[in-house]
């Protein structure tokens, strides 16, 4: 299923701007906050808050980007256990964290335990990241390519589109095998 999604055409525009793209279009559909003006008049939380969330999103990014090449292999959800732990945690640490919030909120528990409980999760994202970091180093030129991604990020939007078309256009020619093989073995 997989592979056949992948070698579609079809497909390919929505892949794209999933991958690619997905605030630059999908994200302007939606109501947002912005932390460009909140940062503005030097609110160190705000801006700590921001760094994090950008952090966050690049790690996205480079994720899709290590999908969108294939490197994770054609089922990569069920072939690669570092995706499936990486959806369920992130998709857990939210939901629980909200769910504690409620507990804490409504006074069936203390704020220690609220705390303790949602700290219990820390060490399996630990281990994930952990498994997250070795990838980054067998893709040692894409993981620079979205550290790069992650400093334009700070630059003005238009810079951030121009990035992420350039991103585009080496994945595409990775993938399409266009690219020269010494370029492409790097990513």
């Amino acid at each position: 299923w997989g592979v056949e999604l992948r070698a579609n055409l079809i497909f390919l525009p929505f892949e794209v701007l999933g991958t690619f793209f997905p605030y630059h279009t999908v994200r302007d559909l939606v109501p947002k906050s912005s932390f460009r003006h909140s940062t503005k008049d030097g609110n160190r939380y705000a801006i700590v808050v921001k760094v994090f969330y950008c952090i966050a999103k690049h790690n996205g990014y480079y994720i899709n980007y290590l999908c969108f090449l294939g490197k994770f292999g054609a089922n990569p959800m069920v072939d690669y256990s570092l995706l499936r732990n990486l959806l369920i945690l992130g998709g857990w640490g939210t939901t629980i964290a909200m769910f504690l919030q409620t507990l804490k909120f409504r006074r069936y528990i203390s704020h220690t335990a609220a705390m303790i409980l949602y700290v219990g999760c820390f060490p399996f994202f630990y281990a994930t990241y952990l498994s997250l970091f070795f990838e980054c180093q067998d893709h040692a030129a894409l993981t620079a390519l979205a550290s790069v991604g992650l400093w334009v990020n700070f630059q003005s939007r238009s810079l951030q589109i121009a990035w992420q078309c350039f991103m585009c256009a080496i994945c595409l020619g990775s993938r399409f095998e266009v690219l020269p093989p010494a370029v492409a073995a790097l990513l």
